[in-house]
């Protein structure tokens, strides 16, 4: 969903009549917000703020560079083990049993998407989405139109919507098919009204 501050991914579980709505922002041009992903649905709070605010900055036309940084909520502390999951240092074995986006990444014929050849699902809805928006950036800047991104507004407060919350009370729908459009339902109102109220997520 397109919000204020550019886009958010949203992922949904279900654990017996809870609901997670897990949000992650894409703030244009460059940077990802995170929530925690590490807690079981039924010790997590009601809502959470982001975990992770990661930048990323090309370097030339084939690599670029991730700065980030990580949040401990007051009272708790950091996994030892969270890092930005976007290098390749876990072994060629391990990465193979348990890939990540790192290795989503590099698949990539010769280390360059070419979109002429790629097959998008319904499940790539996200991607489009992000593609569209950059697309017209950059068709309003070439018009010498100014960019409506707040991000690069000097000064201004970016309110982001990165979150994690928990929905309790929900039945499970009548069928498999239900209930996953009642979940998708219940994410997309969660998103809108956190939107609508002018409630920042980080």
């Amino acid at each position: 969903m397109e919000t204020p501050a550019g886009m958010v991914y949203i992922d949904t579980r279900r654990q017996d009549d809870l609901v997670w709505v897990r949000v992650t922002d894409f703030i244009p041009p460059n940077i990802h917000q995170f929530p925690a992903n590490d807690e079981v649905l039924g010790v997590r709070n009601s809502i959470a703020r982001p975990q992770a605010t990661f930048w990323a900055v090309p370097l030339d036309d084939e690599n670029t560079m991730q700065i980030g940084y990580w949040r401990a909520p007051e009272g708790k502390t950091l996994r030892n083990d969270v890092g930005f999951g976007q290098e390749g240092s876990r072994s060629y074995e391990e990465r193979q049993r348990v890939p990540g986006d790192y290795d989503a990444q590099i698949s990539i014929h010769n280390g360059m998407a070419r979109h002429g050849l790629e097959h998008l699902a319904t499940t790539d809805r996200g991607i489009i989405m992000m593609r569209n928006m950059i697309r017209r950036a950059i068709r309003a800047n070439g018009a010498g139109e100014r960019l409506d991104w707040p991000l690069l507004r000097d000064g201004a407060i970016v309110a982001t919507y990165s979150q994690d919350r928990v929905v309790s009370g929900i039945a499970p729908a009548a069928t498999h098919e239900a209930d996953r459009q009642l979940i998708r339902e219940i994410a997309r109102s969660a998103v809108s009204d956190m939107v609508s109220g002018g409630f920042p997520g980080g």
